[in-house]
């Protein structure tokens, strides 16, 4: 996984194709995924309740996410990005 910081923007990087995929490293993703979402949260100055005012998750919910202890789909993850100003990127990993 990388950050690169780009206009004020942060773009995450993640390579979708590995053949020696395991438990940790997924545990890891959503750890790092969710302290990038908070990061750039404080980083706009802005409380969970404003991003809670465009999902439909509970403030546990969101509080879980940004400490990488929560499983959501796809789609409320690409909501939470779009909220933040941030663009998901995936590239096929160089072997």
């Amino acid at each position: 996984m990388l950050y690169k910081y780009a206009n004020s923007v942060i773009i995450l990087m993640i390579f979708t194709i590995n053949y020696k995929w395991n438990i940790d490293m997924h545990e890891q993703i959503k750890k790092d995924i969710g302290n990038l979402i908070k990061k750039r949260r404080e980083e706009l100055n802005m409380k969970q309740e404003t991003i809670l005012d465009y999902l439909d998750i509970s403030p546990a919910s969101l509080s879980n996410i940004e400490q990488g202890k929560a499983n959501f789909t796809i789609e409320k993850f690409l909501d939470i990005l779009n909220i933040l100003g941030l663009e998901l990127e995936l590239k096929v990993k160089k072997v």
